[in-house]
């Protein structure tokens, strides 16, 4: 693998935006490409270090090495070459496994828009950037631009692999629930479905990376209140983690703030509990409590709280919910955040500020439709647990 990456540096080093060939022999006339002063030798050594500390579930000391591989292709090659892209996405995909999504999102984007000038000779690296990207722009909450993403990525792995190989299949399943993300259910089911019949759990090449339908099934199935089929998927998703044996997946955060969302829909407050509490330990454990996933965990919790009679346990909740959520994102407009203040203005109803929880439920209300349109299953939702609470006393 060195030694194509050695040529094919040689072969595209005079390409606009990248280092000249008059550089390419400044830097290595005076050493053999194995040798470990070699910067592409270097780099990718410290890709391969970052790889086995996630082998290892070590994700600050996977990324530590891969922002270093990245400074090092930047300054060895510049900020438009492909060796830096690499190294960007790379660092992109830890990050958003750390839930550093707003550093994600911009490696990602950089590392596509360096791709983007060469797309006839790094396709399958362009599909890696686009497929990251999409990720990234799921976590903060650009949803429509997450699709774009998403589609541009499946057809190029659909182009190259054909449609069964295992990284169109992981990229035609992030599709489905990108169209659940945007509001097209319909088109995530037809998505979704049609990835169950060609799923095959024997192909993953990568525990973290790997993709399965059944989560996204779950999480479409609880849009549709269609609880006995969630319960059906999670079971399924259950199962083929326990094969794996690795507590430590990240997977594992989200199927517990599933499970914990399926039971508070189904009114089963205790379980939910049991299963957020599973969540909230999840993210102590492998990322010492701060992830943003952990105000997801919180703000189910909140409305368990709620449920409960006890508002003041509730806002007290949803408000370091929020407060964790905002130290990993800045923007106030992302869909997370504006439910968790719709969530935190119910909460505040039974206080002595009647009235300011209003108008932050109000406020709150607009904006989600503004960001996901006022047709959005999100926004419809929360608009009637909202007109319902008034008059009901009751969230779910």
């Amino acid at each position: 693998m060195i030694k194509i990456f050695a040529n094919s540096f040689i072969k595209y080093a005079t390409k606009p935006g990248l280092i000249s060939l008059a550089s390419v022999h400044r830097n290595f006339s005076t050493s053999t490409y194995d040798s470990k002063e070699n910067p592409i030798h270097q780099g990718l050594e410290l890709q391969k270090e970052a790889d086995k500390y996630l082998d290892k579930f070590e994700f600050k000391e996977a990324l530590s090495r891969a922002n270093h591989a990245c400074e090092m292709m930047e300054k060895s090659f510049g900020q438009d070459h492909t060796y830096t892209a690499e190294a960007l996405i790379k660092s992109s995909q830890i990050c958003n496994i750390l839930g550093y999504w707003e550093k994600a999102y911009a490696n990602s984007t950089q590392a596509v828009d360096i791709l983007k000038n060469y797309p006839d000779i790094h396709r399958p690296i362009l599909a890696s950037a686009l497929s990251t990207l999409s990720e990234s722009l799921i976590n903060v909450g650009s949803y429509p631009e997450s699709l774009k993403a998403g589609k541009e990525a499946y057809e190029l792995y659909r182009q190259m692999f054909g449609k069964h190989n295992v990284q169109t299949m992981n990229s035609r399943i992030n599709l489905g629930d990108r169209y659940r993300l945007v509001g097209n259910l319909d088109k995530a089911e037809e998505i979704l479905n049609q990835c169950l019949k060609d799923y095959d759990p024997t192909e993953q090449f990568s525990e973290l990376r790997r993709a399965t339908p059944y989560l996204p099934l779950v999480a479409l199935s609880l849009e549709k209140r269609d609880f006995d089929q969630a319960h059906h998927y999670i079971a399924q998703e259950i199962s083929e983690l326990e094969k794996l044996n690795q507590k430590k997946l990240p997977v594992w955060g989200r199927v517990y703030n599933l499970l914990g969302d399926l039971e508070l829909k189904e009114k089963d407050y205790k379980d939910a509990l049991i299963s957020l509490q599973d969540a909230f330990d999840f993210y102590n454990e492998v990322f010492d409590g701060m992830h943003p996933e952990v105000s997801e965990t919180l703000t189910n919790m909140a409305k368990c709280y709620l449920e409960a009679g006890d508002a003041e346990k509730a806002k007290d909740t949803q408000q370091k919910a929020i407060d964790i959520f905002k130290h990993f994102i800045a923007d106030v407009t992302h869909p997370q955040y504006l439910i968790m203040n719709i969530c935190l203005g119910m909460s505040m109803r039974n206080s002595d500020d009647k009235i300011g929880a209003q108008k932050l439920i109000e406020k709150s209300l607009k904006e989600l439709s503004l960001k996901l349109g006022s047709q959005h299953p999100k926004t419809i939702l929360y608009t009637q647990l909202a007109a319902n609470y008034d008059t009901e006393q009751k969230m779910i």
